[in-house]
């Protein structure tokens, strides 16, 4: 019967919230010694390693009266060289809506830069996008995607680029973001910025200089 009580949880073989005997339950004295301001990795709930820095520290009893420690994770860190800004100054990363406090001793948090390092890294290898022949499109204004021969052969895929935007689909996507009143959960958000990291290389120069801006923004 007191097994039966027990508490348990299922979790996949493949989740970060298990790992190799040892893995991260030796070696802990660095989480212990994390304070605020100091960047981490964090697993999120959509299944991506992102850089953060944590902004807040609290401790509280759990439901068996131990004391946990708990850290307040913004998914962003501060650099000059961030797309995006608040009062404290140029970040990459998102806003404060995807804050969250994680245990101390989660496996999904880990050593800055150990999990996520492409994550959220301003890539100096960026590839090349010869758009000089957009503006030769037929109807420039319902192109929304153009072909990139060397990223993409694939007339299907830009076909369907541009039927999802003829249909509304990308003023969708950002209504849908911008929403303050029914935020998007994390899994939903990180679905999108994918989405939209897989396109990015083929919307039209035009389009691009419009929606990218406010797709960040939002």
């Amino acid at each position: 019967d007191g097994e039966a009580n027990m508490p348990f949880k299922k979790i996949s073989k493949f989740s970060a919230d298990i790992a190799k005997l040892g893995t991260h339950t030796k070696n802990n004295d660095w989480r212990r010694r994390l304070q605020i301001g100091d960047n981490v990795d964090c697993y999120d709930t959509g299944g991506t390693w992102y850089n953060c820095t944590i902004n807040d520290i609290r401790r509280e009893n759990n439901r068996d009266s131990d004391q946990v420690v708990l850290f307040r994770l913004c998914y962003r860190i501060w650099d000059e060289k961030g797309p995006r800004s608040n009062d404290m100054g140029n970040f990459i990363g998102w806003n404060d809506i995807c804050n969250e406090w994680v245990n101390m001793y989660s496996p999904r948090l880990q050593r800055f830069n150990t999990k996520a390092v492409k994550a959220n890294a301003i890539s100096k290898d960026e590839p090349v996008i010869n758009d000089q022949d957009d503006d030769t499109w037929d109807d420039v204004e319902m192109t929304y995607a153009v072909l990139r021969k060397d990223h993409n052969n694939c007339t299907t895929y830009i076909s369907n680029l541009n039927t999802f935007g003829n249909m509304g689909g990308f003023e969708a996507l950002l209504d849908r973001i911008a929403d303050q009143e029914n935020w998007v959960s994390m899994d939903v958000l990180s679905t999108l910025v994918k989405f939209m990291a897989n396109v990015q290389i083929f919307l039209h120069r035009h389009f691009a200089q419009t929606f990218i801006p406010a797709f960040k923004d939002a």
